[in-house]
């Protein structure tokens, strides 16, 4: 059963290489920690950054994922740190058999990267984001 403190779906951080000279990099997951597999999983994501008055927009990207195993992940995106300058937001649909659901996720500026969790899926810490129903 899912609950605010053990969610069947989320969006993970990681931090990769964090002794690169060049700077870390971090993965982006979707994470089905529930115990059934995903058909089809559609992702749009997009973010903003402000700055006093203005908004500056990033580009929106689309991806889709199908045959998500129970207890397994896939990875959205790679990004350096200066990505999370922005907010970025994942809409995310999940299916189910005939089952739909609608989540959103939003990764606010900075992540609060000192709030790691051990995420057992993906065997690392990293930054748990819990999603909003959208449906």
């Amino acid at each position: 059963m899912e609950t605010a403190a053990n969610p069947e779906y989320y969006v993970a951080i990681c931090e990769d290489l964090p002794e690169d000279p060049r700077g870390p990099f971090y993965t982006i997951c979707f994470v089905n920690d529930s115990d059934k597999p995903i058909d089809l999983l559609k992702l749009e994501s997009g973010g903003f950054a402000s700055w006093d008055d203005d908004i500056a927009y990033t580009s929106t990207t689309a991806k889709c994922f199908e045959a998500i195993p129970p207890k397994s992940s896939v990875e959205i995106e790679r990004d350096d740190v200066g990505d999370f300058d922005f907010v970025i937001v994942f809409d995310a649909e999940i299916r189910l058999g005939k089952e739909r659901k609608r989540l959103r996720f939003w990764l606010n500026k900075g992540c609060a990267f000192d709030k790691k969790t051990h995420i057992p899926v993906l065997g690392k810490d990293g930054v748990v984001i819990v999603g909003r129903r959208e449906d």
